[in-house]
This record gives structure tokens, sequence and C-alpha cells, in this order.
């Protein structure tokens, strides 16, 4: 409900296009946060409270960052030229990936992380894996398109009741799908989905004629260009749900219980 304007270094003027956090509860009282946040000229900016940023210094690249992910260990950046920074938990100290140069040099839009699993997506069907919280990456290159969003899913809204007549007492047990599946989209609303590394299927038809944001709770959501809203259980076979009342989404994210939207001039709209 109440927001305070954050404080940036003197005549810091770059423009910023993500932010991530890792965050710390030895003491519930005082639980300990720390926000990186990316963007152009390989500009990093870290704060400890979300109010107040230092920019860090001896960033090693002046390329564009594009997306930041914390893997739970530590801090993910990506951008242009296939750079990818591994950044300490602190946010303070960077470097660049070695595994991930060698890999591809393709621009890198995106990037998600799932504890130590991370997928970055760009261009010409970049897809990079890291199993190891960025240690490692690997190319598996998916068509040509211009992948802009990567979403993850571990379960899905098809919860089937199982009723034991013969327990004592009568036992109703709700089992989720589990479905351990990554979808991929570009701009156009191509997608592509796979349960396991690198092994991508492309879908039939696109979502939509744009796709804007893409993200999951108990089910895969998009957005178009124009706001309407596509959901998937399992990652494929997209069906409209409505429309989000935002009429040009930029990014959406996922609590884990529902969706916020945010757009051009300040709209939002959110749903749980």
């Amino acid at each position: 409900m109440t927001w305070t304007a954050g404080n940036v270094p003197p005549g810091f003027n770059q423009n910023l296009v993500g932010v991530a956090s890792i965050s710390g509860i030895p003491n519930p009282a005082a639980p300990v946060y720390t926000f990186v946040a990316v963007g152009q000229s390989g500009t990093i900016l870290r704060s400890t409270d979300g109010q107040n940023w230092q920019q860090v210094t001896g960033v090693p690249t002046n390329s564009n960052l594009n997306a930041v992910a914390a893997t739970g260990y530590n801090f993910i950046a990506v951008g242009d030229g296939g750079v990818v920074l591994i950044g300490t938990p602190d946010g303070l100290t960077w470097s660049a990936s070695a595994a991930a140069a060698a890999a591809s040099s393709n621009t890198l839009n995106a990037i998600h992380c799932v504890g130590a699993s991370c997928v970055a997506v760009g261009t010409s069907g970049t897809t990079l894996w890291s199993s190891q919280a960025g240690a490692d990456w690997t190319l598996y290159t998916n068509g040509t398109n211009n992948w802009i969003g990567i979403a993850y899913g571990n379960k899905d809204a098809n919860a089937d009741v199982v009723v034991c007549q013969t327990c004592n007492p009568l036992t109703v047990t709700i089992n989720n799908q589990y479905i351990n599946t990554w979808v991929v989209v570009d701009a156009q609303g191509d997608y592509a989905y796979t349960q396991t590394v690198g092994g991508w299927i492309n879908g039939n038809l696109p979502i939509a004629s744009s796709i804007t944001a893409i993200d999951y709770t108990t089910r895969f959501v998009a957005l178009d260009g124009t706001g309407n809203a596509y959901a998937s259980e399992s990652g494929n076979s997209w069906q409209a749900v409505g429309a989000s009342g935002v009429a040009s989404p930029t990014a959406m994210v996922s609590n884990g219980q529902g969706f916020v939207a945010v757009g051009a001039t300040g709209t939002n709209a959110s749903s749980f």
C-alpha cells in the first residue's frame, strides 16, 4: 500500500530492467535481505533494504544486462552477447562465466532458477542450462526463435481426490500431478516445453499473436500484447482465460499463490 522512493548514488541515470533478491531469516525479527538490480552497460545496483542502493564496482562487462535471478546460493545476471555473470550472495562481487561464454555468444533475454537449476534463454533459439547454480552451462539450441521468457512448473491444478472407503477412519487424500516442466516463449507466441534437460518439444500452434510475459502458480499463464491471458495445465494446449485489464503488459510475476501484471502508463492487475 505504501511505496518509498529509493536512493541511488548521486548522478546515477542508467536504465534498470531486472531485479532479484535473496533472503535469509536466521532471526525472524530481523530478516536479512539482499536485492540486486541490473540494467544497461553492465550496471548493477545492490541494496540490503530495498531503499538505499549502491552501485557495484568492478563489474566485468559493459554489455547490457537484461535479467537477473537468484538461485538461493547466489545471483546470476544475463545479457547481450551471451554474457553471464555470477554474483556472490551479498551482490558485491561478480565474475564472468567462462562456461557460458564457451557455450554461446547469443544475447540472453531472460533467466529462471529453481534451486540450483537455471535456464537462460535468448536469440537464435538459445537455451542455456545449469545444474550447479551457474557453475556449469550447456547449450541446447531450439529453433531460431528469439526466446523472451522462461517459466517452470512442478505440479498442476488437476488435483485427484482419493477416498479410502476401507480405512478406519475414512481418509481423503488430494494428489497433485507433478509435471516438472519448463516452458519457453517468444514474442510471436511460439513456445516449447520439456520435462528433461534440453529436450524441447515445440508447441503445435502459437499461444497468441504476441506474448509479453509468462509465469506459473498451479498452471502456466501467459499474457499477450493487449493484456489477454492464456493458461495451460501442462505447458502444452493453451486456452484463453480472459482479459487482465492491462492494456499493454510489460511484465508479470507469480508469488506461488497468484499473479501480478504491470504495463504501460502504470496500469496493473492481479489474479489470485
